[in-house]
């Protein structure tokens, strides 16, 4: 299980979240606190995440905590696409 996590949320989440942001820059957002900061707490709450859920694999109350923070980071991303296609 601790393989798949590592496959589907850190490289190819964190790889999609990554390019998504290279084409369409947070900073261009037009909703409040669109910007590179915001940006790069979704990209550390994803990574942060992720990494509670594998020590979640030998301490499970750490798991909860890194599905919680993984769906923060998941939620900020979602909140700066939307700015960015709402500038265009």
């Amino acid at each position: 299980m601790a393989h798949l996590r590592l496959n589907l949320l850190g490289f190819l989440g964190l790889a999609v979240v990554g390019v998504s942001y290279q084409f369409y820059p947070p900073s261009v957002g037009t909703l409040p606190a669109a910007s590179d900061r915001t940006a790069l707490v979704s990209i550390a709450a994803l990574a942060s995440g992720l990494l509670a859920q594998l020590v979640g694999h030998v301490v499970p109350v750490v798991a909860t905590f890194g599905h919680l923070l993984a769906f923060g980071g998941a939620v900020l991303y979602a909140y700066l696409v939307v700015a960015a296609f709402r500038a265009r």
